[in-house]
């Protein structure tokens, strides 16, 4: 006889329950077993309607349930995979409430790419993935960092034009799987 375990209230715990039921979360925990074909997944919208926090939660959803797989918990065991993560890696948060990365955000930041902050780390990721130095990544999220004008505003934005065009022609050497938001297409 199985017995059922009680479900946190904890607001995350509702969060990281309501995402491992998503297609997105899954799609990227089998990225990262490398139990998925090389695919890129773009998500398209107006500013401020949720593209990015979407994105970001699904990937760290995914990898929670990575970690938690791992460790032989099913991924149904919503609860069960919950307990483990907190125990072992500590509070997660979710939103914009969070004023700090939890452990599990600072270990994400090696598939995570969000603002100018961090164009350089992406150009030489990218460029040691090109040039066989590193490992392909299993997940590559680029926020708002893929728009059309970057050529034209030259230095940095353009080395990263350049990277990015490389990405798209050899998106199979650079990573699994590829997430990107965008303001448009």
């Amino acid at each position: 006889m199985q017995v059922k375990q009680e479900k946190p209230e904890d607001e995350g715990y509702q969060v990281f329950e309501h995402f491992s039921q998503l297609t997105l979360p899954k799609i990227v925990f089998n990225a990262l077993n490398g139990s998925t074909e090389v695919t890129g997944i773009a998500v398209v919208g107006h500013a401020g309607i949720g593209k990015s926090a979407y994105v970001y939660n699904s990937v760290k959803v995914g990898y929670m349930l990575k970690l938690c797989h791992n460790q032989g918990i099913g991924l149904d065991d919503a609860a069960g995979c919950w307990e483990y993560i907190t125990e072992e890696y500590g509070d997660v948060c979710f939103g914009k409430q969070c004023e700090e990365l939890d452990e599990l955000d600072k270990k994400l930041r090696e598939y995570v790419f969000v603002g100018n902050e961090d164009i350089e780390r992406l150009v030489g990721v990218l460029r040691n993935v090109y040039a066989g130095k590193r490992r392909p990544l299993p997940v590559l999220f680029l926020d708002d960092l893929a728009l059309k004008g970057l050529y034209q505003m030259g230095g940095r934005y353009k080395e990263l034009h350049i990277a990015l065009k490389r990405l798209y022609q050899f998106r199979r050497v650079a990573a699994r799987l590829t997430l990107v938001t965008s303001p448009s297409r």
